[in-house]
């Protein structure tokens, strides 16, 4: 079912399509953004009855977090596309990002209805329901998103999903089954920090307080995270400038989507390949995907960089702490774990007052 502004779109679309959605001013922008968006709006304006010029626009406007446009953009490629259903998802995905719930809750369950398989929309779909309070609707969707990682090339398992559940199993009561969802989580993306928040919460409740308070030392600033977004590759095509490219890059590693968090990165490397966050972001993305070695390379090269970035140093001695177990000999472990505490103790030396590097610094001399 279309809602009343989109069918009133559709009907003015008959005739001659649809213009194209533009921004109320670019004062302040990024000329990169804003020539990107430009191209986009013209070819719009040449086409206007082509819902994929529409649907793109909407993708560019949504990667430079314009999101007004891009919610008036998926309209337009809904009422122009009515037979397809992805865009009702990326309408409802917006909807919920600037706080329209019951409005994103509609596009959402028309999308979950005709992509039944695919686990991002039935996550979203129970992220909204969960939001409206509805928690046999959010056990619904959770469980959809769960089932729908068989019928999906490979056979993943996104722990995404499992924490979602774990949310609704929370809100239940139902306390030890949100514990092991969330360590089911963890055994796929140890590092998930939602993951480790939700299992603290859960923990306090069945009164494993000590372990509670490390998970949720490990959650701080935690935010929900979702199966890879089917539209994740064009999203990042379209984000421009360097702060946007970066932040899409960290939100993906955040999600799990190391691969492609790398591909963004090395877009930005292609530029400048001097440049100690991208290839800090991309070590950390390289170690997320058990690439030990070729991670603490990328850190090496970070730090020849920028020889004073205190994160760092702490990621490098991190990396190696990690990478020392999986080395046979003996000497050539030593002296990864003996560079690990010089790099701690340079990291100290660097920011005294930083609590972070003195717990690491800690971490690598008991390794020692």
């Amino acid at each position: 079912m279309l809602s009343a502004l989109t069918l009133t779109l559709a009907l003015l679309a008959q005739d001659d399509g649809l213009p194209p959605a533009t921004l109320p001013t670019t004062d302040g922008m990024d000329a990169e953004i804003v020539s990107h968006i430009e191209k986009l709006v013209a070819a719009v304006a040449a086409e206007p009855a082509d819902g994929d010029a529409h649907a793109d626009l909407g993708l560019a406007y949504e990667a430079n977090t314009c999101f007004e446009p891009a919610a008036q953009c998926y309209r337009h490629a809904i009422a122009l596309m009515p037979g397809n259903p992805e865009w009702r998802y990326r309408l409802g995905k917006i909807l919920l990002d600037i706080g329209d719930v019951e409005e994103a809750l509609i596009e959402l369950e028309a999308a979950a209805d005709a992509l039944t398989n695919t686990p991002v929309i039935q996550a979203y779909l129970g992220h909204a329901y969960l939001q409206l309070g509805d928690l046999d609707g959010a056990e619904a969707a959770w469980q959809a998103a769960i089932d729908g990682e068989a019928k999906q090339p490979n056979n993943p398992v996104f722990p995404q999903s499992r924490v979602g559940m774990a949310s609704v199993r929370f809100e239940q009561g139902r306390f030890p089954e949100a514990v092991t969802l969330c360590e089911e989580a963890l055994k796929v993306y140890p590092t998930y920090r939602h993951a480790h928040y939700l299992l603290g919460l859960a923990l306090f409740e069945v009164g494993e307080d000590l372990r509670a308070e490390y998970e949720l030392t490990q959650g701080m600033k935690a935010w929900p995270e979702f199966p890879p977004d089917p539209h994740g590759p064009r999203l990042a095509g379209h984000a421009k400038g360097y702060q946007r490219r970066m932040m899409i890059a960290e939100n993906m590693m955040m999600a799990g989507q190391l691969q492609e968090a790398i591909g963004v990165v090395d877009g930005v490397l292609a530029k400048s390949a001097a440049d100690a966050m991208a290839l800090t972001l991309r070590a950390r993305c390289q170690q997320g995907l058990g690439q030990g070695g070729p991670a603490i390379e990328t850190f090496r090269k970070a730090e020849e960089v920028d020889p004073k970035n205190v994160n760092t140093k702490i990621f490098l001695a991190i990396a190696l702490i990690n990478h020392s177990g999986s080395i046979a000999d003996a000497e050539a472990r030593t002296a990864m774990l003996t560079e690990a505490l010089e790099t701690a103790r340079e990291a100290v030396a660097l920011a005294p007052r930083q609590g972070r590097a003195h717990f690491f610094l800690g971490f690598a001399l008991l390794a020692n």
